[in-house]
């Protein structure tokens, strides 16, 4: 959830950018006089009453749970962080596109290439972070509620965290690994944007250079996360011997494989990057520790699925697709039903506004299906279906109660709910539950990989199609533009005789 507040942050400042004035300024003729300070004001204060609110709230339930210990409080506190986040991030969109924060902003400090934009979010920002400073007295008294039960298991304990690294990992593991490319992809689009203002480059060019940006940034960004989290290489071993052995079955080629060192907090395995030079699968140290092999198995299978079946590639053609696409569509019916209606201040907001809502919405949709599309693939390879097996495979009950038992380990030990749903992942109980209804199938004829094709194949021609119009949006403004400026030539040169003419009399 924290990576949709994220790009909600940063969507509001883009959308800014495509109207005129923020809205209260349009109805009230510039908000009745609001000067930038009080317009700063109220935009800082009542974040700042967001949070305080929730911290207070959040503090009472850590003291009921303390009193009773009753693991529904420590619930509440959850639900209370999530609505609060949820307002901080709203309250957030409405200073920038009504009340005029951003241009708040932008009156200190100038239009700045990417200084802006970062200091206006930096506010809810920092609300987001002390979310983190809040909900640390709960999560330690949960950590704690398991210390007796690890103890009888003859488990080792990793050392409790401080309250201060509770929030740097929070920070390093939940907020940079996308706040840091967002920043980077708005900076460069912005920079790329001025350059052909200035006739630096043709709008061609411009968007050309915005894609290599993009695509450059994608290709190193899995270097710069194993940085920025703290991760080492698994050592050799039995273990690494194995998971490698996993690789070459599957014909995926990797950089590393690391451990994801969290401190015991966190039950969880990752795959990043395009292509095999950039390409890590992590596996936190808490995972390692706590689960039987047969289930890091599973979850290394999962994560070999997300490679094989290319679901990065796919899940951003048809996220990033989708919102091009959209907003193109808008942007003809508004001209259809009325025309010249784009050219009001409201239409790029309303055609922005509704693209990143369709792709939030695609982006949730077809992630789901990807997860349990990974889950399968962990079962076939569990049941011995690879691109070495001869003859049909059978999914077998031992491969299905592997992947099932691994989630129902990340489960109890991250002390998720069952049914918790989340955008992305669903919830784990639906996960199990499609699962089971995989025993006894033959691995080759899965309703999932049909499904599977079948997005590929959409995320392509949605893909396609955004680009397509991307190019021709660049080409119809090059040539609008040099029309223009052929217009522009030609009045000046006329003008120019005519004066001519009026000397000469």
């Amino acid at each position: 959830m924290m990576h949709i507040l994220l790009i909600a942050c940063f969507a509001a400042v883009y959308l800014r950018d495509g109207m005129e004035a923020p809205v209260l300024w349009h109805w009230l003729g510039r908000w009745s006089g609001a000067t930038p300070g009080l317009v700063a004001a109220c935009s800082v204060a009542s974040l700042a009453a967001v949070w305080a609110a929730s911290h207070l709230v959040i503090w009472r339930l850590g003291r009921r749970l303390d009193q009773r210990g009753r693991y529904r409080d420590a619930q509440r506190a959850e639900v209370v962080l999530l609505l609060s986040r949820l307002a901080a991030v709203g309250l957030h969109a409405f200073n920038v596109l009504a009340l005029g924060w951003l241009d708040a902003v932008r009156h200190a400090t100038g239009n700045l290439v990417g200084i802006d934009e970062l200091l206006a979010c930096l506010p809810v920002l920092t609300v987001l972070t002390l979310g983190f400073y809040s909900f640390f007295p709960v999560d330690r008294r949960l950590r704690e509620s398991v210390i007796i039960g690890a103890l009888d298991q003859g488990r080792s304990l990793p050392p409790m965290l401080t309250r201060w690294q509770y929030i740097a990992g929070s920070l390093r593991h939940q907020v940079l690994w996308v706040l840091i490319p967002i920043a980077c992809i708005m900076t460069w689009g912005e920079q790329t944007d001025r350059w052909a203002q200035r006739h630096i480059l043709s709008s061609v060019e411009a968007g050309a250079a915005q894609f290599a940006g993009i695509l450059a940034l994608l290709l190193v960004m899995p270097a710069v996360m194993r940085r920025l989290w703290d991760t080492v290489s698994l050592g050799p071993g039995p273990l690494r011997d194995r998971l490698e052995a996993m690789c070459r079955d599957q014909g995926i080629r990797v950089r590393d494989l690391l451990v994801w060192r969290t401190h015991g907090t966190m039950i969880n395995g990752a795959v990043m990057g395009f292509v095999p030079r950039f390409r890590y699968i992590l596996l936190t140290d808490a995972l390692i520790e706590h689960l039987p092999m047969q289930q890091i198995e599973a979850v290394m299978a999962h994560e070999l699925g997300h490679v094989r079946r290319h679901h990065i590639l796919w899940l951003g053609a048809s996220a990033i697709g989708s919102i091009t696409v959209v907003s193109w569509l808008v942007l003809v019916g508004m001209e259809l039903v009325r025309p010249g209606l784009t050219n009001a201040e409201w239409a790029q907001a309303v055609a922005g506004g509704a693209s990143l809502g369709v792709g939030l919405l695609v982006f949730g949709l077809v992630s789901r299906r990807f997860e349990w599309q990974a889950d399968a693939f962990a079962v076939q390879h569990m049941s011995g279906y690879h691109r070495r097996a001869d003859g049909p495979v059978e999914l077998t009950p031992e491969a299905v109660e592997a992947m099932r038992g691994a989630l129902e380990s990340v489960a109890r030990l991250n002390h998720i709910p069952r049914h918790r749903f989340t955008w992305r992942h669903g919830s784990i109980a639906a996960r199990q539950q499609r699962l089971e209804a995989l025993a006894g199938l033959r691995a080759d004829r899965l309703p999932i990989d049909r499904l599977g094709r079948v997005i590929a194949v959409v995320a392509a021609l949605v893909g396609l199609a955004a680009a397509g119009l991307v190019v021709w949006s660049g080409v119809s403004s090059e040539r609008h533009g040099k029309g223009r400026e052929d217009g522009f030539q030609r009045m000046e040169v006329d003008g120019a005789i005519c004066q001519d003419a009026r000397d000469r009399e």
